[in-house]
């Protein structure tokens, strides 16, 4: 008997690859926002399918016959699921053309940060500083990473982050929001994405 798996969190990987061994599978909720993927069990000598899972909450038993899902108890992973961190939070602040000053509104945003930041014990920031395509591309990488460490070091000089659990870095033009030609002034393109996990 063989499964396939397409798409799984990491957590429902772990409990297929333990549950093969007792003949048992179990798809677990992915990520919020996430979709919760699939496992097909297929036949090992005809590699017909057997059944498919794909509904979070749900297992089966791998002996003999169709796979027929059924729902699981309630608290079966609870203590197991109870231990994944909470998923990343994502946060985008933009600045005005050519500089590393915040475009209007931007400051919300940073304050929602610092409450998720506040809410998470070990809490890791990663800075990433990109620009629009308007000016050579060395400059351009030079003025994505100053905008990182300056929101970097704001965050650090309000007490709000701790040096330690930030790195910062500069994209430049590389990695454009909205795809654009070359001297494009695009203000969506000047921000910093600011990931905490």
């Amino acid at each position: 008997m063989r499964s396939a798996v397409k798409g799984l969190a990491p957590i429902a990987l772990v409990l297929l690859l333990g549950g093969c061994a007792s003949g048992h599978v179990a798809l677990l909720p992915g990520e919020p926002g996430s979709p919760v993927g699939a496992v097909a069990v297929l036949d090992a000598e005809t590699e017909a399918e057997r059944g498919v899972i794909d509904h979070e909450n749900t297992r089966a038993v791998l002996s003999g016959g169709a796979v027929k899902p059924r729902p699981l108890k309630a608290d079966r992973y609870a203590a197991l699921t109870s231990m994944m961190p909470p998923p990343e939070h994502h946060y985008i602040i933009y600045f005005l053309e050519g500089s590393t000053t915040l475009a209007p509104g931007s400051e919300e945003v940073l304050n929602q940060m610092f409450k998720e930041i506040t809410l998470r014990s070990g809490a890791e920031v990663q800075i990433i500083g990109h620009t629009d395509t308007v000016g050579s591309e060395a400059d351009n990488d030079a003025l994505s990473l100053k905008r990182a460490a300056e929101i970097r070091d704001v965050l650090v000089s309000m007490g709000r982050l701790d040096l330690s659990i930030a790195r910062s870095t500069g994209r430049g033009e590389r990695a454009l929001l909205v795809a654009t030609d070359d001297d494009v002034a695009e203000p969506r393109n000047r921000r910093v994405e600011i990931v905490v996990r």
